[in-house]
């Protein structure tokens, strides 16, 4: 039975290729690198060939898995993968940015980028994968072949890192330095922090109805004619 099985898994592949040769959009999908006739069937399979069944590049990012998704809740907001996806059509698509890994280097660098940004290794094949399901798209709309400055432009930079608050760097010595205070404050007025509705809640458990009265005792002035104790 292990036999036959093999031997029809192999009649069905050598069929699946045959018919993809066929096909009008063999051209434009074996275009793109880190694909074989196999793993192109597969996607041919799971987009379709109905070029309005998916309105825009975008739908068929979200249909694939490739792109992000924002889930909100109160005041909470998070941007994760999307769980509910097409899996053959996701797992065709890690195979796929994967392989394109060696065989581009524009998309070994925008691999390598996503992951100076801090991303994961899946993250960033997912987003490598989102780069190419957009311009597949958008070469299955326009009857175009694959062009790697198109869709891997190699002017893509990282962007700029964030400087902390409070520092700006010194391009000459390579240090940080603090900033100038700004027009109009008041250098070493004390920061007084705004009393909010937990605040006011720990204040009437504790006793304590002003932000300045949190203080510890240790550090509280002494009334008049009294010592300090401790």
């Amino acid at each position: 039975m292990l036999d036959a099985a093999c031997t029809s898994a192999a009649a069905l592949e050598e069929a699946a290729i045959t018919a993809f040769r066929s096909h009008p959009d063999h051209a434009i999908i074996t275009s793109f690198p880190g694909l074989d006739d196999l793993t192109d069937a597969r996607l041919l399979g799971e987009v379709g060939d109905d070029r309005i069944r998916f309105t825009d590049a975008r739908a068929l990012k979200a249909y694939a898995g490739a792109a992000l998704v924002a889930r909100a809740s109160g005041r909470s907001r998070a941007v994760v993968h999307r769980r509910v996806k097409n899996q053959r059509l996701a797992v065709v698509g890690y195979v796929w940015a994967f392989a394109a890994l060696t065989a581009l280097p524009g998309a070994r660098g925008h691999y390598d980028r996503r992951k100076d940004q801090g991303k994961h290794h899946a993250a960033a094949l997912r987003n490598l994968y989102n780069r190419f399901l957009g311009y597949l798209f958008h070469c299955l709309t326009t009857r175009q072949t694959y062009q790697e400055q198109a869709a891997l432009p190699a002017s893509a930079q990282q962007p700029p890192q964030r400087e902390p608050a409070g520092l700006s760097t010194v391009a000459a010595g390579g240090f940080a330095a603090p900033r100038p205070p700004r027009a109009g404050a008041t250098v070493g007025a004390p920061t007084v922090m705004p009393t909010t509705r937990h605040s006011r809640r720990r204040s009437l458990r504790t006793g304590l109805t002003h932000p300045a009265h949190r203080m510890s005792r240790a550090w509280r002035p002494c009334a008049p004619g009294r010592l300090a104790t401790g």
